[in-house]
């Protein structure tokens, strides 16, 4: 029975349908939604490419890509904290084993970390995402070593 469902979430409008898919899969049988979300950490990819770049040109680059995250992140606890609201979810893991619960999880890094987070799960619930390659979601299929739900 899958009761431990990873949801990925990006920040973009696919969100909503993830976390709704997610929520009806933890139905079935009282199961756990994990809200997972990947922020770039742009301090570490501006040390990365400041050995190929100079200060002046990364800086512009450095603030727009973590204003970007900022927005993104905030979007992804949106609409998670939207989805618990619709579907009367408690944000926090049930002592009751027959209630549907969910948490929230951000990480920072410079990779998606996402299939390493899919193994602790039963599920892994992702969209297919135009602003992401499809590496991504191959990544976790063929690695994670756990159904994924597109």
């Amino acid at each position: 029975m899958i009761k431990s469902i990873l949801a990925s979430l990006t920040g973009y409008g696919s969100d909503r349908t993830v976390l709704d898919t997610a929520m009806a899969v933890a139905r079935i049988g009282a199961g756990h939604v994990e809200a997972f979300h990947i922020r770039l950490d742009t301090l570490e990819i501006g040390a990365i490419m400041g050995s190929v770049s100079t200060r002046e040109d990364l800086q512009p680059l450095i603030d727009k890509t973590a204003t970007q995250q900022d927005e993104r992140s905030r979007q992804a606890k949106a609409a998670f904290d939207d989805a618990c609201k619709r579907h009367a979810v408690s944000s926090e893991k049930s002592s009751d084993a027959d209630k549907v619960s969910a948490s929230w999880k951000e990480c920072k890094g410079i990779i998606d970390e996402t299939f390493d987070e899919a193994r602790y799960h039963d599920l892994a619930v992702m969209a297919r995402e135009p602003a992401f390659s499809l590496d991504r979601l191959t990544s976790v299929l063929m690695h994670s070593g756990r159904p994924l739900l597109i």
